[in-house]
């Protein structure tokens, strides 16, 4: 049965999966039951030419593509977004300037208890880095790479994803100076920034990389950033005059992120050296890896944000508020999943939901600090 099929079942699935749609209401959209639908995908029926019609309609691609013979796996060359990852590693695929972008799926940065979805695996070859998938292109080309630290930055990727037709947004974490460059270098459709506490900072950023004209600079959140401490330290440790002799094991931030910059303005300030804090040569690469790495007992203290610092279980000490922005490619304002984006910095119940997380502030979400 399933060889009739050829895989029509796992191609519902599959598809069904990146349309968000639950089996229940992809049946409800096909008018059929979902015990019929449930058949349909595990291949025990093959479904009625209507039905099969009214399946294609609801998942909106052509039948040929759910019920036709399996294609070959597309193979496309691809521009790698950070390091080249292993062969065979899981892919995360989008278009931008007429060519496929690639980033990794597994980060550590962002897993969590287990693996989210992609849309390739790597493949090698002399000709240079190559996508193998056996998704539709076309689907994939709607895709939308996030480039940012914000922790929150998944939550609006995954509302923005739930909401599209078609396509979804990726988050890729990494400092603020990493996803400007990453913008600039057309790798992402948008990237996320903190560089102070107020509008000037981050719009200076900005116009260092000459991205003023051609970018919209909005408002997403401000944050309480600070000291993450862990909990045998507790309330012994008082701040940044605690670093410097070696008794207080820092887990430090990539250079170019704004917890990096904070720290060096500090050193800066009251004229510490590098040779004096013990771990300032210890690399983590976003809020959670600085956070796990002092919950594992691996460093006293770092900088990041209240709301992770809780998640770890680690005591905080408030520093600042920042200003977190939006930084989006104005030629890109026409892409249907990035629109959906937007809008959902104005819909009332996604702001209170990230008003809800510990620290945040979202009073001025959706402000346009660019003309």
């Amino acid at each position: 049965m399933s060889e009739k099929l050829d895989g029509a079942g796992e191609r519902i699935v599959q598809l069904r999966a990146r349309r968000n749609m639950t089996q229940a209401g992809l049946a409800r959209a096909a008018g059929i039951t979902r015990q019929s639908l449930n058949q349909i995908e595990r291949s025990q029926v093959i479904p009625r030419v209507d039905t099969a019609l009214r399946i294609a309609r609801a998942l909106e691609c052509p039948i040929e593509s759910l019920f036709g013979p399996r294609d070959e796996p597309e193979i496309v060359p691809v521009h790698i977004v950070g390091n080249l990852p292993e062969e065979g590693m899981r892919l995360d695929l989008a278009q931008l300037d007429g060519r496929w972008i690639a980033g990794e799926s597994d980060l550590l940065a962002k897993i969590g208890a287990g693996l989210s979805a992609a849309d390739a695996v790597l493949r090698r070859t002399e000709e240079g880095p190559m996508a193998e998938t056996s998704l539709d292109l076309s689907d994939l080309a709607e895709n939308l790479f996030v480039a940012g630290c914000d922790p929150a930055l998944a939550l609006l990727c995954e509302a923005a994803s739930r909401h599209a037709g078609k396509g979804r947004c990726v988050w890729i974490p990494c400092g603020s100076s990493v996803a400007l460059r990453r913008l600039a270098a057309g790798e992402v459709h948008l990237a996320g920034i903190h560089f102070g506490e107020d509008d000037g900072a981050n719009l200076e950023g900005v116009k260092r990389l000459g991205l003023l004209k051609s970018c919209l600079v909005m408002r997403f959140t401000r944050w309480e950033q600070g000291w993450m401490v862990r909990r045998g330290l507790g309330e012994s440790f008082r701040g940044f005059d605690d670093l410097p002799g070696g008794r207080i094991r820092l887990a430090n931030r990539e250079a170019g992120s704004g917890c990096r910059n904070q720290l060096e303005e500090m050193m800066t300030v009251r004229g510490a050296a590098v040779d004096q804090i013990a771990g300032y040569d210890s690399i983590t690469v976003s809020h959670s890896d600085c956070a796990r790495r002092i919950a594992s007992d691996l460093a006293d203290v770092g900088l990041g944000c209240e709301s992770i610092a809780r998640v770890y279980g680690l005591h905080f000490i408030p520093l600042s508020q920042v200003a977190f922005d939006l930084v989006i490619r104005r030629d890109q304002l026409g892409k249907p999943l990035l629109e959906t984006l937007i809008d959902h910095l104005a819909i009332g119940k996604f702001v209170r939901s990230i008003s809800q997380i510990p620290g945040y502030e979202t009073g001025e979400t959706g402000r346009v600090l660019t003309p």
